[in-house]
């Protein structure tokens, strides 16, 4: 986490943030409820960035804004998930198809907490989904991840960190504006 949060200082808007009209879209004082059903139905803009001179993306989910409730979800959670990429820099597919089984497992997995899922990275080497929870969960939602983990080798960890202010990623909603 604290490489993600040195890099975005770099970050590189992508076209498809350009719209300001999409603010409308944010409800500051939305209350997360079915995690899995509401990725579905979320908002997401494109942040493309630089690290360590290689391109990089991120997945934010527009819907936490202005979010007004951040310090009843105070905790951070990166889930770090190795990945390979081919020679021209994109992901391989085998992985692409693994990530998007993962974070599904992941999602319905947590579905019986209140989480915020704000998105996902796509770093050079790594992928990071990026949550916060109430912190009277963790311990529960460590042995969800956990039993992941069996599951899911490439998973190669998972990091809260107490963050009221979600500070870790104050830049990519300040780069949505």
């Amino acid at each position: 986490m604290q490489i993600f949060s040195l890099l975005i200082g770099t970050l590189l808007l992508a076209s498809s943030c350009g719209d300001k009209s999409q603010k409308s879209l944010t409800d500051a004082n939305y209350t997360p409820k079915d995690t899995t059903k509401n990725v579905i139905a979320d908002k997401l803009i494109v942040l493309k960035f630089m690290a360590n001179n290689q391109p990089c993306t991120a997945n934010i989910s527009t819907k936490y804004r202005d979010f007004n409730n951040k310090m009843d979800y105070s905790l951070s959670v990166f889930i770090t998930v190795n990945q390979s990429k081919t020679k021209e820099g994109a992901i391989s597919v085998r992985d692409s198809i693994q990530f998007n089984k993962l974070e599904q497992d992941i999602l319905k997995s947590i579905s019986r907490f209140s989480t915020c899922y704000i998105g996902n990275t796509d770093m050079n080497t790594y992928r990071d989904f990026i949550f916060y929870i109430k912190s009277k969960d963790q311990k529960d939602f460590s042995s969800q991840i956990s039993s992941l983990k069996t599951k899911y080798p490439a998973i190669k960890s998972f990091v809260f960190e107490e963050d009221p202010k979600w500070e870790a990623v104050s830049e990519l909603y300040s780069a949505l504006k």
